[in-house]
């Protein structure tokens, strides 16, 4: 029998072995935090309530809760309405361009006596989008 000849395997360095082994740890590594980073935006995103939008209404919806008693305050921010109900609900809504929001309530039946007993508003629009 013939015996082979064992192949000839050059060893690596130190310094090869070394930085071969870092490259290893370096990528494991990245992975890793990409991973709990990934963890800590899913649980983040799942748990936060303060993205929730009030719910937006029409204005023949407000005029029927205005009508009703229901609604303490509205403040007027441009074209948009945020109204406050007496049990402290907060709901949104956008008004006619054409005109005013008390004409526009007047237009769908809302009464004197029921505007009066809302505080109305006006707010300057403000922020980046102004």
């Amino acid at each position: 029998m013939t015996k082979k000849k064992p192949e000839y395997k050059p060893k690596k360095g130190k310094k090869e072995e070394k930085l071969s082994r870092f490259r290893s740890s370096w990528s494991t590594q990245l992975f890793t935090t990409f991973i709990i980073f990934l963890i800590i935006i899913s649980a983040y995103s799942l748990f936060d309530n303060t993205s929730s939008k009030p719910e937006e209404i029409s204005i023949s919806k407000i005029a029927a809760d205005i009508s009703a008693g229901t609604v303490s305050t509205i403040d007027v921010k441009g074209q948009t309405l945020d109204l406050t109900y007496t049990d402290e609900t907060k709901k949104t809504a956008k008004k006619e361009l054409e005109s005013s929001l008390t004409e526009s309530l007047t237009n769908y039946g809302v009464t004197k006596e029921s505007l009066e007993k809302v505080n109305i508003s006006v707010k300057n629009e403000s922020g980046v989008t102004y």
